[in-house]
């Protein structure tokens, strides 16, 4: 007998219908197929950890310490650092020292970097809106949420 595949799994078929976290895998899969679908289509020189950092960076209008964005996408601060560089030398980003810190580098998106992430969100909420009607239940995209919400 075949092993079942992933759609398999989704729609309840094989012997590991049961096991929650393969379904969830699914669920986080597709996830990141999805955005980097839309990244390959709207800037397809963009990394995943690049999205990621103008994700981060986005979050906060004043800008996110190099120290904070290692934390939050798991990378080395130096790591991390020359990311950052390598934005900012493409327009994503600029950097700037703190006022309370000089020791301190702040990451702030561009003026690209911010149209660049808003195109994508759009593009991906877009995408996302028709599954989220599938779904209807509001308190399981709720609960997803919540569960994710540590790695975010």
């Amino acid at each position: 007998m075949a092993e079942p595949t992933r759609a398999d799994l989704v729609r309840g078929r094989g012997e590991d219908a049961l096991d929650r976290t393969a379904l969830l895998e699914a669920v986080v899969q597709g996830s990141v197929g999805l955005t980097a679908r839309v990244i390959a289509n709207t800037a397809p020189e963009l990394t995943l950890i690049q999205w990621r950092v103008l994700v981060v960076v986005g979050d906060s209008p004043t800008g996110v310490s190099i120290a904070v964005l290692s934390q939050r996408t798991g990378a080395t601060s130096s790591g991390t650092s020359r990311l950052v560089s390598r934005m900012a030398t493409n327009g994503y980003l600029e950097t700037r020292k703190s006022a309370q810190d000089r020791r301190v580098t702040t990451v702030v998106l561009s003026r690209k970097g911010g149209a660049l992430t808003t195109r994508i969100q759009r593009t991906r909420r877009l995408l996302l809106s028709p599954i989220a009607t599938r779904i209807g239940d509001s308190r399981v995209i709720d609960e997803l949420a919540l569960a994710f919400a540590e790695f975010d």
